[in-house]
Order: C-alpha cells, then structure tokens, then sequence
C-alpha cells in the first residue's frame, strides 16, 4: 500500500510502503504535484485509487486520476452534480427533504446566513456572511444558519439502495479565522427513531438521485420544529469520511464494501457490530506556530501525530497537530472524554 497525503503523519508512515507529500490547500491538493507524484509510483503494482477528501473543489482532478488507474469511489461527474449547490438542494427539494434556505445571489437579509466555498471541507471554509467583504462569484454559496445538533449518517450505497453504517454526534473547534472548523465525532449515537429514520430516507433519495457508490457520509442539523425533531442536511461528503475510523474495528468489513460496490457490484446487506460502544475523536489544532519535537511521548489514545523522521516538524497556527481518540458507553460521554484529552494535549506541546 503507498500513499498520497499533505501531512504523512507517523502512522502513515508506518503502514504504507511509499509516501508522497502534496501541498494542500483550500481548494484541496495541488493538481499538478498529486499528478506528479502518482506518476512517481509503479502503477502496475496498484488496483485502483482509493480518495478522501481534497477533490471536492476540483473533481475534474478525479479524471485525470482515473485516466492512470481505476478510482475505488464515486466518478468525478458524481462528485461534481453532489457539491453543485443549484444540483444537490434541487434534488432536495424534489423529494421535500428539508434544508436551510441556500442563495447564489448575495441575499438582502443577512441575519443568520454562512457563506461556503463550493466543495469545502472541513468547516474552516465556511463564515459568517459580511456583504462588506463577501462577493458570490461562482465558487461559494449562502445558506441560512440554524441553531440545533450537528448531526451525521455514515452509509455505503450500490447507487440503488443504502446500508447504514452508523450515526454520528459532530461538534466544532472554533477559531477567529474559522468559526465553523471541524472539531470531532463520536459514533453509535443513541438519537431518536424518527431523526435516524430521516437520515436513512435522505440518503436512500440521495442515492438514487445522484448514484451513489461506496461510503459516503451526510451531514445535518436536528432541531425541535413545532414539537418535533426536524432533520436538515446540509451536505454529502461523497468520499471516504473521517467517521469511518469510529466504525472499523466494530465491523472489519466495512471497506471491503466499499470496495465492492465501488466496483459495480450490489450491496449485500450483512453488517455486524462487534460491539455498542461509542468511539470518538476529535482534532487538535495549533493554537500558535509549533515546534514540535521527534522525542515528545505521545499516549496511546493520539493518533495522526507528526512523523518522527524529522529532529523537529514545524506546524503553523490553525493547521492540525494530532487526533485523539476515546471510548465510552454513550457519544456524549465519549465526547467529553475526546474534548478533554485534546486539552490534556494542547498542555503537553505547551510544556514543549
């Protein structure tokens, strides 16, 4: 197994038997240098090409990738129609799926409205709405901000039907720069019959709308709507999700299907969990320009931490350090556990 990534972490290391790094940005990996360094590699030795996240902003990149070897994944025209806001909420609303109200057109009300970079990831694209200094021009969207619980559904799909995978509890890590930036999950979240139910009914439309294929992740709000618990999607993440390390030591399988269906074949629904446990991580971030030492003892529960083979790894202000993870009997209790290391965390670097 090799790897292309913008950090190549010590685990990375560890596991893979090559590894390229290309800068990353916004607007995900720089075309040129991911193309550059795939063409590093003895394509013979590979199947296919298995993608995160970085190809949102550019699926045309999916292309060019496929033109060397197959993708294990969604196609980039797939991509493309998912992270099209007039696309993907026009699907929404054909199937009266609710969502917050979404504006290519800069929006006379800006009272609790976002603006997001078409295709972003992450959260640290997204902010708050300035028509001092927003302008639309093609690349970005405004979409009404509602209160309520952050919410996700991991599944995999055949491009007909969806098997779910598990149900997410999400939550920020706020900065000044990026108010919205992704902070963590904790899985096997106990949420109600009816929010789990609008959740698999949203990606089963989704599916057949835009052909699904392989894992992909929805992302949403819950709220109390006249008595009731609304959900409201905001996006599909049609690629490999962050939430899936919640899930794969409880079902071993679950990137064979990807794989599976990915290549065509139908989904056969025989998904066991090894457990009921709530696993959670959640993302440590540089609150000021870090050295970080090869020597520094990381615990058991950190994952994701620099790569070791430098003396020191120099981290800027706002980029990620480190995962943690924890396990709990609840997402709300694993949660806090996860929250908790990342300040035991962010006072260990400090100590450095």
């Amino acid at each position: 197994m090799s790897a292309i990534d913008a950090y190549a972490d010590a685990l990375t290391l560890a596991l893979c038997e090559q590894v390229s790094i290309v800068a990353y940005d916004n607007h995900g990996f720089k075309a040129d240098g991911l193309l550059a360094a795939l063409d590093e590699f003895d394509l013979n030795a590979f199947v296919g090409v298995v993608y995160g996240s970085g190809f949102e902003a550019q699926p045309e990149l999916l292309n060019s990738i496929a033109e060397r070897l197959p993708l294990i994944g969604n196609c980039a025209e797939v991509v493309k129609n998912v992270k099209n806001p007039l696309t993907f909420f026009a699907a929404l609303q054909k199937q009266h799926i609710a969502y917050p109200a979404v504006s290519v057109a800069l929006p006379n009300d800006i009272e609790d409205m976002v603006i997001k970079s078409i295709g972003g990831c992450g959260g640290g694209h997204i902010q708050n709405l300035d028509l001092a200094t927003t302008t639309l021009d093609g690349t970005n969207y405004c979409q009404q901000k509602i209160e309520g619980d952050a919410v996700s559904l991991l599944f995999v799909a055949d491009s007909l039907a969806i098997e779910p995978i598990g149900f997410n509890l999400q939550w920020l890590s706020a900065s000044a720069d990026a108010p919205y930036r992704y902070g963590g999950a904790a899985g096997n979240a106990d949420f109600s019959s009816a929010v789990k139910s609008q959740l698999i009914k949203a990606a089963n439309a989704l599916t057949l709308a835009f052909g699904l294929r392989g894992l992909n992740s929805l992302d949403a709000i819950v709220r109390q709507n006249a008595g009731r618990e609304q959900v409201y999607v905001l996006e599909i993440n049609p690629r490999l999700s962050a939430t899936l390390d919640l899930y794969t030591h409880a079902m071993p399988d679950v990137f064979e299907k990807h794989i599976q269906t990915c290549q065509g074949n139908a989904l056969i629904q025989n998904q066991k969990k090894a457990n009921t446990l709530s696993k959670a991580h959640a993302i440590v971030y540089a609150d000021q320009d870090l050295s970080v030492n090869s020597d520094i003892e990381w615990p058991k529960w950190v994952k994701d931490n620099p790569s070791s083979y430098k003396q020191t790894v120099k981290i800027e202000s706002g980029a990620p350090v480190c995962t943690v993870i924890a396990e709990a009997a609840t997402a709300h209790a694993a949660k806090a556990l996860a929250q908790a290391r990342v300040i035991d965390i962010q006072q260990l670097l400090k100590q450095k």
